[in-house]
């Protein structure tokens, strides 16, 4: 008889923890919604500062061009999971997603300074200048992530 109490103890439980659980869905939806609207806007704004057209060189079977977009990508997610697991209000989020926004731009264009004709070179599909920025994005995302403090 104890055992059939326990039981139900236990399946009274995980319905409540299930209960509370589908509460973080509708947060859990927005958030990532938001975080991927941040990431497509990032994409297209550095798709248009770049002098290189990433997608048609991607399509083309271009490493450097995929590791670059890629880092770009990661670079900027790093810092947004940071952001999200931080922060307590909507507009926190926001506001700190479009620091770690110009801050991986600004990234790119210090990649740029370092290495001349950086653009040129990731069209040619030298994998050192696509890896280059990959690392400069990922570097600048890591660095923003341990750095924000909302």
């Amino acid at each position: 008889m104890t055992d059939g109490i326990s039981m139900l103890g236990i399946i009274q439980a995980s319905g409540s923890s299930l209960a509370l659980s589908a509460r973080g869905i509708g947060p859990f939806v927005l958030y990532l919604g938001l975080m991927v609207a941040f990431v497509s806007v990032h994409l297209s704004i550095y798709m248009k500062v770049t002098a290189h057209d990433e997608l048609r060189l991607i399509r083309e079977g271009n490493l450097s061009a995929a590791l670059s977009t890629v880092g770009a990508m990661l670079g900027l997610a790093v810092p947004l999971t940071s952001v999200v697991s931080m922060t307590g209000f909507l507009l926190e989020t926001v506001l700190w997603a479009v620091v770690a926004l110009l801050v991986q731009l600004g990234a790119y264009f210090a990649a740029r300074l370092v290495v001349k004709d950086l653009s040129a070179r990731i069209d040619r599909g030298e994998i050192a200048a696509g890896l280059w920025v990959a690392g400069v994005s990922l570097t600048a995302g890591l660095l923003q992530a341990v750095c924000m403090k909302p």
